[in-house]
């Protein structure tokens, strides 16, 4: 992720990654994929197998009054803080 900062040429998808890496500056991201783990633990997000080991982590980690949003298409969602 580093070597993307300040790359020398320009990488498809690119922009993609740069903003993962600033969601997770705010966020704790997780994915839930059929991708093997190796793809998830380099993007640093916690891979999960399903929806319910999701909730279980999301209910022990945060509490049980813990807002969630399931996003089916990630790549058609934009991220806005609410002021």
């Amino acid at each position: 992720m580093d070597r993307l900062k300040k790359p020398s040429q320009y990488v498809d998808g690119m922009e993609n990654l740069l903003y993962i890496a600033e969601t997770q500056k705010k966020f704790q991201l997780g994915l839930l994929s059929i991708l093997p783990t190796h793809y998830t633990k380099k993007l640093s997000m916690k891979p999960f197998n399903g929806i319910k080991q999701v909730m279980d982590y999301v209910l022990k980690n945060q509490g049980q009054k813990q807002k969630v949003e399931v996003i089916s298409d990630g790549a058609r969602t934009l991220l806005r803080q609410n002021s």
